[in-house]
């Protein structure tokens, strides 16, 4: 888990990075040449896409997912353990699925190309199907170490 948050962590930080310096290189050709680079759109929205997955991949690392605090404490403490397990599932499935739609789908899109870069547009899938099955892999993780009492319901905030 560490050593994937790290990977995600850096990751994210260079495609931010990247995002940033090929967007200042197209305002700046834009305004002292008067020339677009088109190009810049199209890698700035894989890079947004990146960062976008893999932030809810950081967020599902840190046990960090949104509860509703009041409500859930209100519960009878048993009740608690069962909604966090059944929100652990909920995740799970969820993801699992994003996953093999975004996997069936790759196939379909990779007929079709970008109109500038003219690269398969299933680039566009890839941070998707990296991001859900990071997410996917931490919440089977995080699932087995709540069944086993070692970790807090979801939103319990645990650091790595």
């Amino acid at each position: 888990m560490r050593a994937s948050g790290i990977a995600v962590q850096a990751v994210s930080i260079i495609v931010l990075a990247l995002m940033v310096a090929i967007n200042a290189t197209n305002i700046t050709c834009r305004a002292v040449l008067g020339v677009d680079l088109e190009w810049t759109q199209e890698v700035s929205v894989i890079a947004a896409m990146v960062i976008y997955f893999f932030s809810f991949a950081l967020i599902a690392k840190t046990n960090s997912d949104i509860r509703v605090e009041f409500i859930v404490a209100m519960l009878p403490r048993s009740w608690q353990r069962w909604l966090g397990i059944v929100s652990r599932l909920a995740v799970l499935g969820f993801q699992a699925a994003v996953l093999w739609l975004a996997i069936n789908t790759l196939g379909f899109v990779s007929m079709f190309s970008t109109p500038v870069l003219n690269i398969s547009e299933a680039i566009f899938y890839i941070p998707v199907i990296a991001g859900a099955a990071d997410i996917a892999i931490t919440s089977l993780i995080h699932l087995v170490l709540q069944l086993r009492g070692e970790m807090p319901a979801p939103g319990g905030g645990l650091r790595y």
